[in-house]
């Protein structure tokens, strides 16, 4: 079939613009040469001509992309970028143990101040006495409730200071309320970390997966 100078040169045009536009690579612009064989057909549009462009190049991107991985495989040595990731992994850690640390150092501080220290100085005494999650305990917390509701203001280590409880909490928060419950543990004559986690666990309704983590660092690191 026989077309147009006109048209011929038009094709031509968007195959070079797309060329140029796309690849910058002197020895990729070779592969190109092939693009001149394209028919050319009264009806062939700028998005077919460009279409093959994007096909032609996805190849030579492909074929180049295979090579540079042969090369990295076979000159590739892992222990710059494994350092690099370990003291990064210690760079976040120190962070982390950082704010944990700081957090804990102003636990309770609001117990110290009023509103609230007027009245653990009458329950304190009272809770350390009974068994933790008993009838008795539970009513001496609603005696404390006004109190307490100011502490949970304050404190973010509490489920309480969350409109979803533990679901809004975060690692460090996590961390400071388990630590809290294994030292209060310790306050009661009966206490037991591990059987409070039970009661809290339907308490805060918290997951199956967060109360078996919570078991599992007592057991491996606090022996109970």
């Amino acid at each position: 079939m026989v077309i147009s100078k006109e048209k011929a040169d038009k094709a031509k045009e968007i195959k070079n613009k797309f060329m140029n536009d796309n690849i910058k690579n002197t020895s990729m612009r070779c592969n190109w040469s092939k693009m001149e064989n394209i028919p050319i057909d009264p009806h062939i549009t700028e998005n077919f001509l460009v279409n093959e462009a994007r096909k032609e190049l996805d190849k030579i991107t492909l074929k180049n992309s295979k090579k540079n991985k042969m090369k990295i495989t076979k000159d590739y040595d892992s222990t710059v970028d494994t350092n690099k990731h370990i003291a990064r992994v210690n760079e976040l850690a120190t962070l982390f143990s950082e704010k944990l640390l700081s957090q804990c150092k102003h636990h309770d501080e609001s117990k110290l101040k009023e509103p609230e220290k007027p009245l653990f100085d009458i329950y304190s005494p009272k809770l350390k006495n009974c068994i933790y999650g008993s009838d008795e305990y539970k009513s001496y917390l609603k005696e404390l409730k006004p109190a307490l509701d100011h502490h949970y203001t304050k404190n973010s280590h509490h489920p309480e200071h969350y409109e979803d409880g533990i679901n809004d909490m975060n690692l460090i928060d996590l961390l400071e309320m388990f630590i809290d419950w294994k030292a209060s543990s310790e306050r009661h004559e009966n206490g037991d970390i591990v059987k409070s986690i039970e009661i809290n666990k339907k308490r805060f309704n918290m997951s199956e997966q967060l109360a078996n983590i919570f078991l599992n660092t007592v057991y491996d690191f606090l022996q109970r």
